[in-house]
């Protein structure tokens, strides 16, 4: 996301027989992420971007790897992570 946006949304995104929500939010700390999907079953993929200085709080879903290129993986309903700034 370009640095000025500090909240983006697209919602009902018609993919395949599916839809998807994707949300994102900035604060001074933090970087919320949430994907959802109305048919739970496909499988959603996140790999947000992880930055020196920040660690990664996974709301919902499946970390899958590590280090510098995590991966989120869910086949419910929503993926939700959050990258916050070490203090």
């Amino acid at each position: 996301m370009p640095r000025k946006w500090n909240e983006a949304s697209l919602e009902a995104v018609q993919v395949g027989d599916n839809k998807i929500d994707v949300h994102y939010q900035r604060t001074e700390t933090e970087v919320h992420i949430r994907v959802k999907q109305l048919t739970p079953g496909w499988k959603i993929i996140l790999e947000p971007p992880l930055e020196e200085g920040t660690r990664m709080e996974v709301v919902q879903g499946a970390l899958k790897g590590a280090g510098k290129a995590p991966i989120i993986v869910s086949t419910g309903e929503e993926v939700e992570v959050k990258l916050i700034k070490n203090k």
